[in-house]
């Protein structure tokens, strides 16, 4: 017969292994195991027993967490020095210059001072005053990183006049004022001509140089040299 203290001594055991048990009602975890990390995960069950991972990730299915895998894709390259850490293509971080930019993206790998070159021009793009290289200043270009590639810009401001789908699809827009004389395209008679915005009379003279803006006269006939044209000298 067991006594009363041995059935206590017992109970009090049963006690302490629970607590121990992060799954006390689970038959299937040892009774002994441990939650070291605290995620809710027991250690027999845990890839990655130290370090807390609820979510179990597991990128290569080697057993051992991302969080606690030195090389989470398996290529021999630890992640600290891989460029692609999930991804077994073997490309190593380098950075000769500690700029930030690895060796592999850096178009000037030993020049802290540089890492882009736009248009492939020898100069970096920090010192670099037509980044893209179409022959508009950065500092006047809207668009100082994509080239009009020979598109027409009349005013020079980087955009173009005109910009077709694979204009836009390189990401530029066209111009709304192509000669910049602040009047919009679609009400600007001479959207070419920054001197010219109107044409009251519709005789292809803008108003500003038309010897007779309100009386058509395209042959700007002036027999009197009066600088006012024949078709509304008379006045």
């Amino acid at each position: 017969m067991v006594s009363v203290t041995t059935k206590m001594t017992m109970m009090t055991e049963m006690v302490s292994l629970d607590a121990e048990d992060p799954e006390p009602l689970n038959a299937n975890v040892t009774q002994a195991a441990k939650d070291q990390d605290g995620d809710g995960i027991a250690d027999g069950f845990d890839n990655c027993v130290a370090v807390a991972n609820t979510d179990q990730l597991d990128n290569e299915g080697d057993g051992v967490g991302d969080v606690c895998d030195n090389d989470d894709d398996n290529d021999g390259i630890a992640d600290a020095d891989d460029l692609n850490p999930f991804t077994p293509d073997g490309t190593l971080i380098k950075d000769s210059d500690e700029d930030g930019v690895s060796d592999e993206q850096d178009a000037f790998p030993e020049d802290p001072s540089e890492s882009l070159d736009t248009d492939s021009d020898g100069v970096g793009n920090n010192q670099d005053e037509d980044d893209d290289g179409d022959g508009i200043p950065d500092s006047k270009d809207g668009f100082a990183l994509i080239s009009l590639d020979g598109r027409t810009d009349t005013d020079g401001d980087g955009f173009p006049d005109n910009c077709d789908t694979a204009c836009e699809e390189s990401g530029m827009t066209s111009d709304a004022d192509d000669d910049n004389d602040g009047i919009a395209d679609s009400v600007d008679d001479f959207p070419l001509n920054a001197s010219e915005s109107k044409d009251s009379d519709g005789d292809e003279f803008g108003d500003n140089a038309d010897n007779c803006p309100l009386d058509a006269n395209s042959d700007q006939a002036d027999n009197d040299l009066d600088e006012q044209g024949d078709a509304c000298d008379s006045r």
